[in-house]
């Protein structure tokens, strides 16, 4: 498990070559594989295997009953209520702030339940739980509640001084009997995103 820090993907791209979480933690030793994805500008927890068959594993109890993803985010906007269930299906292929959605005819059931944990002069800082995994599934339903996740440029407006407010602050699973749970809580920048203005 690794804290990955906003900016950098978990895999190799060609504008970054060596500068991902993948190659960095890998060197020149046996190569870690990712069990799930975190989008790059996202932080927070990230769970690798060290071999392909404890990956394949693991993956295949991600969008199960059995995994427990807590993320927190700070997003646009007050939210009046103090929590509720976000339920648009999204397809697998996003089309940025113009469709959500993306196309009516690959769109699969998704279900984000948020709680607000704290409002600030404009902006909401939340806490999600996903129940499925949707392609930038917060994201998209964040957008989609009028609600778009703070800096983030694909599905709302991002200021060139403001990261994406998106964290992966919790992880809870059973793998092979065994309860295994973590918590990286989001960097203190949230509190000045949340009374940004």
């Amino acid at each position: 498990m690794v804290d990955k820090p906003a900016g950098l993907p978990v895999h190799a791209t060609q504008e970054q070559d060596g500068r991902d979480v993948v190659s960095l933690l890998s060197g020149s030793g046996p190569k870690l594989h990712p069990v799930h994805r975190l989008d790059r500008e996202t932080s927070g927890l990230l769970l690798l295997a060290k071999s392909p068959k404890s990956a394949a594993e693991l993956m295949s109890l991600w969008n199960s009953a059995n995994v427990e993803k807590i993320y927190e985010a700070v997003v646009e906007g007050v939210i009046e209520e103090d929590g509720g269930v976000w339920t648009w299906a999204l397809s697998d292929r996003s089309e940025g702030r113009q469709n959500p959605q993306g196309p009516r005819d690959a769109q699969k059931d998704a279900r984000t339940d948020f709680q607000v944990l704290e409002r600030g002069p404009g902006r909401s800082r939340i806490e999600c739980q996903l129940h499925t995994g949707r392609t930038h599934q917060i994201r998209r339903h964040a957008a989609l509640s009028r609600h778009p996740v703070v800096g983030d440029g694909r599905y709302g407006k991002a200021r060139a001084d403001e990261r994406m407010a998106l964290h992966s602050r919790s992880l809870t699973l059973k793998w092979k009997g065994i309860p295994l749970s973590w918590e990286c809580p989001p960097p203190e920048e949230f509190r000045r995103l949340l009374t940004a203005r």
